[in-house]
């Protein structure tokens, strides 16, 4: 990109020109940068600064009734909880003195337009390290989070409708391997709702390390029963089309996660205010410009039922 200060008539309208460069730059950079965390996070765009979610009971199995409507009992859904989310703002602000952007001093100009397009990699490099810090501690105590503020993981989420408490933690922590992998699945298809009938979810994805990735893909896409001498068939490779997610910004390269469908957003949900824009700021006192990078979301669980984790063995 030529663009000097010599061809415009004050340096606001040089500044409003170079934004909108920098902006063409970003608008075509972004997209290409592929990003993880849509992979096993439910994302909703939204327009306000907080995102509230409320959990609700459900109701309990139908029975049978008679003529008399006064048979039947009266049965409202009460709320079990709420869960809130913030909107963050993130940024990164880079300055050039005055001088060096107008005489385009050291090929500044042509810099400053290669690093908008490498500062794509830096937001959905946050993005993704911060949508894996929820799975990163997801057994660790401390980190609360959806509507029972219980930590992601665990063998004691509370019921609060029907007494006792629930599960989505494998009993006996356990590596990938195709006899941990269906309890998690049967784990998820018979885990009870807070009425205590099976929600009978349905496996989606399977988050792993990079590490784990070859033993994943023999799981999953072997036709026959993998690591045994038997021919017998692979009732997870024909029964499900459960997809991989590769993960380099897990911590634990045993640890694994199975995600059940979640179309309407009820499990991990990454609530997205605005992608990543820039504005170019003249300090004239300072004899500097700078150009600030924003990006608007924020991220968390609202209901732990549609995941099933284990820090493996």
């Amino acid at each position: 990109m030529t663009l000097t200060y010599s061809s415009f008539t004050n340096i606001n309208q040089y500044i409003n020109i170079f934004k909108a460069c920098l902006d063409k730059v970003l608008e075509d950079n972004y997209p290409r940068y592929k990003a993880l965390y849509p992979d096993y996070f439910k994302v909703i765009n939204h327009d306000k600064k907080f995102f509230d979610a409320t959990v609700l009971s459900g109701f309990g199995l139908f029975q049978e009734i008679h003529d008399d409507i006064e048979t039947i009992n009266t049965e409202d859904p009460t709320e079990v909880g709420q869960k809130r989310l913030t909107i963050v703002d993130y940024g990164k602000a880079t300055s050039y003195g005055m001088s060096t952007i107008t005489d385009d001093m050291y090929g500044v100009i042509k810099k400053m337009t290669a690093l908008t397009g490498s500062i794509s990699v830096a937001e959905r490099s946050t993005r993704d390290v911060l949508a894996a810090n929820i799975l990163n501690y997801a057994f660790t105590a401390g980190h609360t989070g959806g509507y029972d503020n219980h930590i992601l993981c665990s063998n004691a989420h509370p019921n609060t409708v029907s007494g006792g408490t629930w599960s989505n933690v494998l009993a006996t922590p356990a590596d990938l391997s195709y006899s941990s992998l269906n309890t998690a699945i049967t784990m998820l298809q018979t885990m009870p709702d807070l009425k205590n009938i099976p929600m009978k979810l349905m496996p989606k994805k399977l988050v792993v390390h990079p590490e784990n990735i070859h033993t994943a893909y023999e799981i999953l896409h072997s036709e026959k029963l993998p690591d045994t001498n038997y021919n017998n068939v692979n009732a997870i490779n024909s029964m499900y089309n459960i997809e991989i997610v590769a993960n380099p910004f897990l911590t634990d390269t045993d640890a694994w996660f199975l995600i059940a469908d979640d179309p309407v957003g009820s499990g991990l949900v990454f609530i997205n205010r605005a992608n990543l824009g820039l504005d170019v700021v003249p300090e004239p006192e300072h004899r500097k410009v700078t150009v600030v990078y924003v990006s608007r979301f924020t991220l968390g669980w609202i209901d732990p039922h549609f995941i099933i984790g284990t820090p493996g063995a």
